[in-house]
């Protein structure tokens, strides 16, 4: 086989020699192109382009002995590729070009000549000048040709978002189901820079503020919502100050460094718009701002109406809150009403649906018989929350303002608070209670009917309407609550139980007792327990 090879080898070297120039050149381009395809796909599957195959096909058109110098594929592999590119050719050539025919370029400059020279004209009215010249071209086709306005250079979208991160936040509300079965609405305000929660701030930052003054060596507190306002003022253990001070504190830190620490007395000093408290070798600095934007506090002619015993105040406020309506919309039952008389004051609160009427111990200052006025919810409350310092100390009663719109107490402590006066009209809650004498009357004992009712409460809330009924035509005296056939009677024990239907007779107490039957309600009467249940306790 070597001596074979090595014939054949020199055959082809005298035989070249024979051979043209561009005949030899053709055919080591022919050897070198495969031998580099070769080595660029060994040892993996034999891959060729497109270029590949275009070399070969051109081989093929312009040289006779392409055939003895092809290796890699089959001659006929290469006439494939040639009908294939010959076909393609064809179809693009003749294919239908999509869209319209292109303009001349000369009606192209002349489009973009007359909107430079006219720059109020627009495609409809450059379409019309070259129609007058004879220049048939459609309205769009203009269009498409005007030189549009570039824009000015913007910044991207990430530029943009990293530009006003600061000021980006993402809000969401919804809610949020508790233990005990309530619905609680969130509303959730993100900021994006430091992914945190942004905290509640007011639409009026500076009623977050206390105001610190120091006047005639007394310590006078103030603080506002704009319709509470509460001043309180006190000593303090120093020397005398000559000048004033007269700054505003956050009070919400100012109030947790006090309440969480033990010292009995607290150091304070306010330079160069810092407050700072120390006691027991700890300092906290607050900013100390300018009273300058802080509220003025209602001023005026005062006209005393009466003074109120502290402790009645606060019970009847407490317990006229319970009834008093939540929603703001309705602000002629989200107020209480105060009623000063001669020796009696009295506290009103109604939603509408209950009606809770208190009084107490009152010395009335003024002329009249009766006055009365609206203190809004959050008065009561605060009221209702400030302690007294006896049982025998009296909170002072006045009006002021031009028209009388404020209310301000004066608390046994020296203390004041100046509340706005509640608008709208209070309901007329002498309607609803009767003049008539009673016709019967029934004593409860109020351990017995709380506990009654706790153990019915249960059954009421599977019902639509979550009630129960107290029925007084028998004794004992009972309350059921029904829910879907199954009916829960309580026997409750009246002390004393008079009227007609009992002919004034006084009952004996009975006992505890519960009993549960499941039927149909029309022998529920029959599932009441009866007579003395002493020996069947449940």
């Amino acid at each position: 086989p070597t001596m074979s090879s090595l014939f054949l080898a020199l055959f082809a070297f005298v035989a070249s020699s024979f051979r043209s120039r561009a005949a030899l050149q053709a055919e080591i381009l022919a050897l070198r192109h495969q031998l580099a395809v070769f080595q660029n796909n060994a040892p993996r599957r034999l891959r060729l382009h497109r270029c590949d195959r275009l070399l070969w096909v051109m081989l093929y058109r312009f040289w006779s002995g392409w055939r003895r110098c092809l290796h890699m594929v089959q001659p006929d592999t290469v006439l494939r590729w040639h009908r294939r590119a010959f076909a393609w050719h064809w179809t693009r050539k003749s294919r239908r070009l999509l869209g319209r025919p292109e303009i001349a370029a000369s009606v192209r400059d002349l489009i973009r000549r007359m909107q430079q020279a006219n720059p109020l004209w627009g495609a409809p009215r450059i379409h019309g000048e070259l129609l007058k010249l004879g220049i048939a071209v459609a309205q769009s086709t203009v269009a498409k040709y005007l030189p549009r306005p570039r824009k000015p250079p913007s910044q991207t979208w990430r530029t943009f978002l990293t530009n006003h991160l600061a000021q980006t936040v993402a809000i969401d509300f919804f809610t949020v189901p508790t233990a005990t079965f309530r619905v609680l609405f969130v509303f959730v305000v993100l900021s994006h820079e430091r992914r945190r929660v942004v905290p509640k701030k007011g639409t009026l930052p500076v009623l977050e503020n206390l105001r610190w003054r120091v006047v005639k060596g007394h310590l006078e507190l103030t603080a506002t919502d704009l319709d509470n306002s509460l001043h309180i003022s006190m000593p303090y253990a120093a020397a005398a100050i000559t000048n004033s001070v007269d700054v505003l504190v956050p009070a919400k830190e100012l109030y947790q460094a006090v309440k969480t620490e033990s010292a009995p007395n607290m150091e304070i000093r306010i330079h160069d718009g810092k407050f700072e408290v120390r006691a027991n070798n700890r300092t906290l600095v607050l900013t100390a701002s300018e009273p300058k934007n802080f509220p003025q506090i209602p001023d005026g002619e005062l006209s005393l109406r009466g003074q109120i015993l502290a402790s009645a105040l606060e019970t009847a406020l407490a317990k006229a809150l319970f009834c008093v309506s939540t929603e703001s919309t309705r602000y002629s039952t989200d107020v209480v009403k105060l009623e000063m008389g001669d020796s009696v004051f009295r506290v009103v609160g109604t939603d509408g649906h209950r009606l809770s009427v208190v009084e107490g111990a009152a010395k009335n200052g003024t002329n009249s018989a009766v006055f009365s006025t609206l203190l809004l919810r959050s008065t009561a409350s605060i009221l209702s929350k400030l302690e007294a310092d006896g049982e025998s100390g009296w909170v002072q009663f006045s009006t002021c303002g031009s028209e009388q719109e404020f209310n301000l107490f004066v608390l046994p402590d020296g203390s004041g608070l100046i509340a706005r006066r509640g608008q709208g009209q209070f309901p007329n809650y002498e309607n609803v209670i009767p003049k008539a004498p009673l016709e019967g009357k029934v004593v409860f004992q109020r351990e017995e009917l709380l506990d009654g009712l706790t153990k019915l409460s249960a059954t009421a809330r599977k019902s639509q309407n979550a009630a129960v009924k107290l029925e007084l035509s028998k004794s004992p005296a009972c309350i059921k609550a029904e829910n879907d056939g199954t009916a829960n009677p309580r026997c409750s024990g009246a002390r004393s139980c008079f009227g007609k239907s009992q002919g004034h007779r006084r009952q004996s107490p009975v006992p505890d007792s519960v009993r549960q039957e499941s039927g149909d309600r029309d022998r529920l009467d029959e599932a009441i327990p009866k007579g003395d249940l002493r020996g069947d306790r449940v």
